[in-house]
This record gives C-alpha cells, structure tokens and sequence, in this order.
C-alpha cells in the first residue's frame, strides 16, 4: 500500500514531469519553427538540449541534493533551447522585415497597410528587446517566454507584409512608368538640341 507520503511525492513528481513536458515541447516547436525556415538543426538550442540529457542521466547516480540542482540545471537548459531556436527565428524574420522596408522604400505603405506604423514599431520594439536581452548579463533561459510571444508576433508581422507585396508592387510599377515617362520628357529634347547644335 502507498503511503500519504509516497502519494504526494508521486503527486509532485507528475506535476514536475508535466510542467517540464510542457517546456521541452515548447523547446521542440520553436526548433521545429526554425527548421522549416530551411536551416536545418539550430546547434545551439540542440546543444542545450543534449544538456538536459546529461543532466537527466546524472540523476541517477547523485544524491538528493545533486538531483534538485539538476532538475534546476535541466530546466534552465530547456528554457535557454527554446530562447535559442526564438532568437534564431526572430533575427531570420527581422532581416526579411528589413528587405521588406528596403525594396518598398520609395512607396508610401501605409496606403496598402493602414496599421503599417503600428507593424514598424512592433518590429523595432521587438528587435531593441532582444538586442537588449543579447547585452544583458542575465541568463538568457530566464527570457524563454519573452522569446516565444516575440517569435509569434514577428511571424505575424511578416506575414502581413508579404500579404501586400503584391498591391506594392503594382505601385512600384506605377512610380517606375512614371519615371520612364518623366525621363523621356527631359530627354528627348535635349537629344534633340545636341543633334542640332552638331548639324549646324
């Protein structure tokens, strides 16, 4: 028969196996993120996984004290993965916001995308955070959760604007026939004046 004791320690240790589950799926959906961008593994974030399975094996042969500082270490280790596969997805999605800006640089979007200004902000505030975070001293483990709402929002932010390229570009085509126009305008009558000054 189980004890009272033997009950809450099997009580605990249910609530501790499924908070860690929790994390470690976290963990392995934000490499999965990451690995669908078409860069493979993320070594770090593998790395600290490895980390957790030495610590986990540790377990079995420390004692008591050993085996909390490793549940501490093997949580830690879980928690920095997961920051490492959203660091890598984010700084990925922040160049292509990047490009974004650089290719619809002579266009107004916010006549395409009326929060646009609101997407900017969100975007660089997402990136000064995690810039922030990479100068901190802290561990970057403690951010994890910080990293998974940020990676979610810069996908969304992403999607959005890649959703209107194609009614930017019909403006770029636009300001480019204007230009040729324009161009035309200006060159032909100099061409014009050269050829005459050169038969006279």
């Amino acid at each position: 028969m189980i004890s009272i004791n033997d009950q809450e320690q099997l009580c605990l240790n249910k609530k501790i196996g499924l908070e860690y589950k929790k994390l470690f799926q976290d963990a392995e959906k934000q490499i999965k993120i990451l690995e669908n961008y078409g860069f493979g593994l993320n070594i770090p974030a593998v790395n600290e996984l490895r980390y957790v399975s030495y610590h986990f094996l540790g377990m079995f042969s420390h004692n008591d004290a050993e085996i909390i500082e490793d549940w501490k270490k093997i949580k830690g280790h879980i928690q920095r993965a997961t920051y490492d596969a959203c660091e890598a997805t984010i700084f990925y999605n922040l160049h292509q916001y990047k490009k974004f800006k650089e290719d619809y640089e002579l266009i107004v979007i916010s006549e395409v995308i009326p929060n646009y200004l609101d997407l900017k902000n969100e975007a660089d505030n997402i990136k000064d955070s995690i810039n922030n975070i990479k100068r901190g001293e802290e561990s970057r483990d403690a951010y994890y959760a910080v990293a998974i709402e940020y990676t979610n929002k810069i996908i969304e932010i992403n999607a959005k604007l890649e959703n209107a390229r194609e009614e930017l570009n019909k403006k770029m085509k636009l300001i480019r026939m204007k230009w040729y126009r324009w161009i035309v305008v200006i060159s032909v009558p100099i061409v014009i004046a050269i050829v005459v000054s050169i038969i006279k």
